[in-house]
């Protein structure tokens, strides 16, 4: 991708939000063509997928590549468990299966071993594991994130010195050839109270040969310590939105049951359709516009808030269930306790998010072994 549309596009430019959206539609393309699917669903896929990494504002071209295909390839696994459910009690969330194929160094200690012995145990994640590689295979990326490499400073090596200068004929008469042909004399190393070390009269200093390296080469030294610390600047930023990605990473996308058609007004069937066929970031929106039209039916905001969880947007989702609460009081079935712990976990809000679970714990049995799973992953970050 050319750095100027990328930079224009961050500017805001609309001529390059376009072909940065047309672009990343094609990187993704062939990454989304092995889930399930006409050509028609996967076309809408690629364009959730740059949707998605667009709304993330990456900060640089490779992230922006490498972000398109984990982006494309959680899409796959999720769809592929939306027709082919795992087989098991608990799995790992599609999101930290990619980060696991794709940037597993960028995973804590504790996580990473973790999910390493959930893998080694779990048939079907494992399978998932070995997909996500071969579709960042068939990319050709696998930069992680928010970890690219600095690009190496340049330092011009240091021009060699002169070769000194023959010590100049002062005495009268002819010059000693002897003492024309001799080397300079030694440098004689005196140092007094105001200190410079000083050469000998007549002689010149070799600095390479009475500085010590670290004085010779401060300079650059000075050079490289401002840019590490330019460096580390940028990776805390860095670090604090890779630990809030594999919060968000933990919640669970999978697109839920659709309700019955019968059971929302009129005006949301075509969402609960979307949502049947595993469409999250066409029905989201749909449910959004079903609950604005008629207001005063609360459950039409809880599927909004399920829909877009399910689409990966934490903030949407939050507006959603507040609206929910002030239509139906603030007494929250299990459901909407589930629903509030995803999106918790997609906000990167960790301990809210525990909270949320731990209370959800003894309430929700059947979703029990999820609950545990996402209480282990957030205890080994």
């Amino acid at each position: 991708m050319d750095r100027g549309i990328f930079q224009q596009w961050r500017e805001g430019d609309p001529m390059a939000t376009a072909a940065v959206r047309n672009q990343l539609r094609e990187l993704a393309e062939p990454i989304v063509s092995v889930a399930p699917g006409d050509a028609e669903t996967r076309r809408g896929v690629t364009a959730d997928v740059a949707r998605e990494v667009m709304q993330r504002e990456p900060a640089t071209v490779q992230e922006l590549q490498a972000l398109t295909v984990m982006v494309g390839a959680r899409h796959v696994v999720t769809a592929q468990r939306a027709v082919r459910p795992p087989t098991g009690d608990a799995h790992l969330p599609p999101q930290l299966v990619v980060s696991m194929a794709v940037a597993e160094d960028s995973l804590g200690d504790a996580a990473r071993e973790s999910a390493r012995a959930h893998i080694a145990a779990c048939r079907s994640c494992g399978d998932e594991l070995r997909l996500v590689r071969r579709l960042v295979k068939l990319s050709g990326s696998s930069q992680v994130p928010g970890t690219e490499d600095a690009p190496a400073e340049h330092h011009p090596a240091p021009e060699p010195a002169p070769p000194p200068r023959a010590t100049p004929v002062v005495a009268r008469g002819e010059p000693d050839p002897a003492l024309a042909a001799a080397p300079p004399p030694a440098v004689r190393r005196r140092r007094d109270a105001s200190g410079p070390i000083r050469a000998p009269r007549g002689g010149r200093l070799d600095a390479s040969a009475t500085v010590p390296w670290w004085r010779a080469m401060w300079p650059v030294l000075a050079i490289v310590a401002v840019a590490a610390g330019l460096v580390f600047a940028r990776g805390q930023g860095s670090l604090a939105r890779a630990r809030s990605a594999e919060v968000a990473a933990i919640a669970d996308r999978t697109p839920p049951a659709a309700p019955l058609p019968e059971a929302l007004p009129w005006e949301a069937r075509g969402a609960v359709a979307d949502l049947g066929n595993g469409d999250c970031a066409s029905a989201a929106p749909r449910f959004h516009l079903a609950h604005v039209q008629v207001p005063d039916e609360p459950e039409t905001a809880l599927w909004e808030a399920a829909a877009w969880v399910c689409a990966g947007d934490g903030e949407k989702a939050q507006r959603a269930l507040d609206w929910h609460r002030q239509a139906a009081g603030p007494i929250d079935s299990a459901q909407v306790q589930w629903i509030q712990a995803q999106t918790l976990l997609l906000r990167g809000q960790r301990s809210e998010a525990r909270a949320a679970l731990v209370a959800l714990r003894a309430r929700d049995i059947e979703r029990a072994p999820q609950i545990e799973a996402q209480l282990a992953a957030l205890s080994a970050l």
